[in-house]
C-alpha cells in the first residue's frame, strides 16, 4: 500500500492555486486514488488544524491580491517618444483595470461559495474512508519536547516555532505505532513545499 502524508502547504496549494501551477484535475485525480483505495491519506491532527485555520485567510488573500493588482496599475507610466514612437499606457491600463475589476466583482459575489466549496473539499479529504487520522498523543508530544531540548531539526534554528514540523517528523519516525499492519513493501510518502526545514 502507498500512504501519503501531505503537509498543510500542499493541501492548500491543491485547493488555492497560489503558484499558478495547479488545476482541478490534480485534486480530482487525488480523490480518485483515494476512492479506488490505491493510496491512503495520512492526516495529522496538526495538519488538519492548520488547514482549517488557513482556509478563509487564503481566500481573503486572493481577493486582496486582485485589489493590489488594480491599485498597482495606477503606478504604471509610459515613455514619451518625441519624434519616435513612444509607449502610451493609458488604454492598456484602462483595459487591464476593467478586466481586474470584473474579476474582483466575481470574487466578491462568490467569496462565500468559494469558502464553502473549499471547506467541503477539505472535509471530503479528511473524512474519506481511505484517510487515516493521527492525533497528537502523549508519546508524540514527549518526543517533540526531547527534540526541542536537544535542538534536533527542526529546532536547530533559534527563534523559529517548529512544533508542527517536529510533530510531523516524529510521526513519520514512529509511523508503525500509528498505522496498522505496515509491511516492508508499503511506502509512506511525505509531500511538502517546505524545503528549508
Amino acid at each position: 500500500m502507498k500512504y501519503v502524508l501531505l503537509d498543510t502547504n500542499i493541501i492548500i496549494d491543491m485547493i488555492v492555486d497560489r503558484n499558478n501551477q495547479i488545476d482541478n484535475e490534480l485534486l480530482n485525480t487525488f480523490i480518485k486514488l483515494l476512492d479506488s483505495c490505491e493510496i491512503k491519506l495520512i492526516v495529522l491532527e496538526i495538519i488538519e488544524i492548520e488547514t482549517r485555520r488557513n482556509i478563509v485567510n487564503q481566500v481573503e488573500i486572493v481577493g486582496q491580491n486582485i485589489i493590489n493588482a488594480i491599485n498597482s496599475i495606477n503606478t504604471l507610466y509610459g515613455i514619451n517618444g518625441n519624434d519616435n514612437e513612444g509607449l502610451v499606457l493609458n488604454v492598456f491600463k484602462e483595459n487591464s483595470k476593467k478586466e481586474l475589476v470584473a474579476a474582483r466583482d466575481i470574487f466578491d459575489q462568490n467569496k462565500d461559495k468559494y469558502i464553502f466549496n473549499i471547506q467541503s473539499i477539505v472535509n471530503k479529504l479528511f473524512n474519506h474512508d481511505s484517510t487515516i487520522k493521527i492525533t497528537s498523543d502523549e508519546f508524540l508530544i514527549n518526543q517533540v519536547i526531547k527534540r526541542k531540548i536537544t535542538k534536533k531539526a527542526p529546532f536547530h534554528h533559534d527563534g523559529k516555532e517548529s512544533y508542527g514540523d517536529a510533530l510531523i517528523a516524529e510521526t513519520l519516525i514512529n509511523i508503525n505505532k500509528y498505522v496498522d499492519n505496515l509491511t516492508s513493501n508499503d511506502i509512506v510518502y511525505f509531500v511538502t513545499g517546505n524545503y528549508k526545514d
